[in-house]
């Protein structure tokens, strides 16, 4: 069925019924659920490719990406992320962004997940900085 024909009919038969006042009720009260779908599609999507790369575990790597995720909604939310992963300025190139590309995190947020897992980070190894530089050149 086309699309069109389906608002069409959908308008005629059931416009009377539903204002745009209703319509905007709606759309708030559901705006958390579709979200939070969205964001599960988007977590499943950037997962599906990674579980045949690596060793880790599903559920290892749905924690992991939850991880990176809170870390970068943090850090844009303080206004430390100009919220494209800091590796490319923002302008009109971001709209045209890969997937892979809008995945890719800065080396700060590198930093600081690496040194939540890392057994270094407590005992102030000098080193440490030196090699997660080399670590994030890597996976670039």
């Amino acid at each position: 069925m086309n699309i069109s024909h389906l608002i069409y009919d959908s308008y005629r038969k059931f416009g009377h019924l539903i204002s745009p006042r209703e319509i905007g009720r709606l759309r708030v009260k559901h705006r958390m659920k579709v979200v939070q779908s969205l964001e599960d599609v988007s977590m499943r999507n950037a997962l599906r490719g990674l579980e045949l790369t690596t060793p880790f575990g599903k559920k290892e790597l749905e924690e992991l990406f939850l991880l990176v995720r809170g870390d970068h909604l943090w850090q844009v939310a303080c206004g430390k992320s100009n919220g494209n992963g800091g590796n490319t300025p923002s302008n009109e190139a971001d709209s045209q962004m890969s997937s892979h590309q809008s995945q890719l995190i800065d080396f700060d947020q590198f930093k600081t997940t690496m040194m939540s897992f890392s057994p270094w980070a407590a005992n102030g190894n000098p080193n440490l900085v030196p090699l997660l530089q080399r670590l994030f050149r890597v996976q670039l």
